[in-house]
Parts: structure tokens; sequence; C-alpha cells
């Protein structure tokens, strides 16, 4: 395999909780020159670990990074062929935590017969540790979405009430305070963070645009991260579903994904929540709501 890791264009997917980051993560993933795996932090939870590490003709440390992977919560959910992994390994010969990593998204990637020229990692928990994302690799570039507080509020309560087997399900807040308590910290810490780098750095979205014009926005998208748009973006829901590109281990909670975009998912608080809940929610939110034109 002849790859030039300088030429793969490395970035994160971030946004809050139940924002639309998995449905725009399997938009983009629909795309031939584009991958963007399951959640899965190993890039950031393993870095600490490896990061300064020499991985050139080092098989002891290499093998320790192996086992380590594979242990790495919901890894087991990309299912990937780790025998593939190591042949990609031994034939690129990667010499930095940087290039070894990439390898591991090339993996789960050739499942699908992909050889992709855009990389990208989706993790809601990431709002917490931005600052330690550009650290990881030598020139990432961001895409973040956003979504009206009232209808993440929503998605909240709807989620609470779902009943699963699965060991992750998220535990998000489902009373209003902390709720939008959550909303405002999590979406503060990724505009705090996006101010910090060059606006050419990253590209914001708005879920409710994603919806309504979702070919126009995906367009965008992909001009920003310097790759063609192609029409099966917009039949994402079709390869879900043949594929499995949402593991079952999540899906109980993201069966939408397994649809057309729903338009409906707009305004939902309209008639989900009272005037006085409403009301709470955009005095608790009432600056981020207005800098997104939700107020």
């Amino acid at each position: 395999m002849n790859l030039n890791f300088q030429k793969i264009t490395f970035f994160f997917l971030l946004g809050n909780p139940r924002s639309g980051t998995s449905l725009l993560r399997l938009m983009l993933n629909a795309n031939s020159n584009i991958v963007v795996p399951p959640e899965c932090g190993f890039y950031h939870w393993l870095s600490k670990k490896y990061q300064t590490l020499d991985f050139s003709n080092n098989s002891s440390f290499l093998k320790s990074y192996l086992e380590d992977l594979k242990q790495s919560k919901k890894m087991e959910t990309w299912d990937i062929d780790f025998s593939y992994l190591i042949y990609l390994i031994k034939k690129t010969k990667p010499t930095t935590y940087e290039q070894v990593s990439l390898l591991v998204y090339l993996t789960y990637a050739a499942k699908f017969n992909k050889l992709p020229r855009v990389i990208g990692d989706k993790n809601n928990y990431y709002t917490n540790h931005i600052c330690d994302l550009n650290k990881l690799n030598s020139n990432p570039k961001y895409i973040y979405i956003v979504r009206d507080c009232r209808d993440v509020v929503c998605s909240y309560r709807a989620l609470n009430k779902i009943e699963t087997k699965s060991i992750y399900k998220p535990d998000l807040p489902y009373d209003i305070e902390t709720a939008c308590i959550s909303w405002n910290k999590n979406n503060t810490n990724i505009i705090n963070f996006l101010k910090t780098i060059p606006k050419n750095q990253y590209h914001v979205i708005r879920f409710e645009d994603l919806i309504q014009h979702t070919e126009e926005i995906l367009k965008k998208a992909c001009n920003f991260l310097e790759t063609d748009y192609e029409n099966k973006m917009i039949e994402y829901y079709i390869e879900n579903a043949q594929k499995n590109i949402e593991p079952v281990e999540t899906l109980d909670w993201k069966k939408e994904t397994l649809s057309k975009p729903n338009i409906n998912k707009i305004g939902t608080y309209k008639h989900e929540l009272t005037a006085e809940q409403i009301k709470a929610i955009e005095k608790a939110s009432e600056k981020l709501m207005q800098e997104f034109d939700y107020l």
C-alpha cells in the first residue's frame, strides 16, 4: 500500500449530545472519500501513554498498544480485523502515534472496501477534552454541529424513557435546569476552543439547517473537507440499514438514522413542553440561543 499520511485530511466532529452528531457522521461517512467510524475515544485515551513514543522498529510497545486498543471502550462495535491492522502497520511502517492511529481508522474503512482521503472522529465526550485534540494530530480540522436547546432538552427527556439492554446508553440529565446547564457548558467549551484556532480550521453547522437544506449543507461540509460531494450522502440511511454503520449496541436510541431526515424533529418543544418550561429554557440559555439565531 502506497500511503502518504500527509495527504490525509483528519477532522473531529464536535457537538453536544442529541444535537445530530450521529446523523452528520452517517451522512459524511456515506461519501466514498470519507470515513467516520462509530464512537470510540481510543485516539484520546491512549495518547497519554503512547503519544510521545517512537513507533519505528519497536515491537514491544506496539504489542502493548494493540492490546490496549482492543480493550478500549466501544472498540468492539467497530468489529475490525486486527490481523489486517497488523498487516498495515508492517506495510506502511508508521513512526508516530498519529500515524499508527490513522491506520486504525483505515482498518475500519477497509471493512467497506474504502481507502478514504478524509478521516473523521466523532465523540460527544470530547467537549470536555477539546484542548487535548489539537495535540493529537498535526493539523486537524473541526466540524461543529449545534441544535436548539429547547429541542435538545426534549431529546434528553425522550432518551430517558427508552428501555435498552445496551451498556452504552447515554446518561444525560432530563430535568430542565440540569439539561440547560449541560447544553450551555458543552457548547461554550466548543465555542471558546474554536476562538483559539484559525477560522479556516473549523466549520459550524446548525442541525436545523442540515435537516431542511441537507444537500446544500453537505456540499459546504465537503468543500471544507476538500473533497467532492456525492449524492449518496443524502441516502445515508439506506447504507446504514444495509451495513449496520451505526452499531446495534447504540441503535436503540438512534433508530431515526435508519430513515430520511425528519423535519418534524425541528421545534418538537412546541408541543412537548409547557409555556413555563420553554420560558425557563430560554432564560437559562438566552445568550447562546441568540448567538445561533434561536431567539
